[in-house]
């Protein structure tokens, strides 16, 4: 979810909060607060996802330009939780300009066995 999304959804869960205060209502003060746990809920879960995770990155030594570059990355769990899908970006310098970036596959490692990915591009 991006960020201003984030953001508004927190206010109306708290707006509601405070119009339900001034109104005496329970049920829309059980809603607000059913927003503010579900978005609690899934930052805790957003966390937890991409923590304890281990990475090793393999790239050739020494490449010529406009050959292409294959990167394999393995993903490793150091925790026994379950994991959703988590998308993998390598941060590339601004300064290696490429061409036909293949986009990142998005991985679910698990503790019991690392997972391989890979992704190639042409400096």
């Amino acid at each position: 979810m991006n960020r201003y999304a984030s953001i508004a959804l927190t206010a109306a869960a708290f707006f509601l909060i405070v119009m339900a205060v001034l109104n005496d209502s329970p049920p829309l003060f059980y809603m607000g607060t059913a927003m503010v746990a579900t978005l609690l809920a899934a930052r805790l879960q957003a966390y937890l996802a991409v923590r304890y995770l281990r990475f090793e990155r393999f790239a050739p030594p020494a490449v010529a330009v406009g050959e292409p570059v294959v990167i394999e990355m393995i993903v490793w769990s150091e925790r026994r939780i379950k994991r959703p899908l988590v998308t993998v970006r390598d941060g590339l310098p601004e300064s290696l300009r490429r061409q036909e970036l293949a986009p990142p596959l998005p991985v679910a490692p698990s503790y019991e066995q690392p997972i391989r990915t890979r992704y190639e591009f042409r400096p």
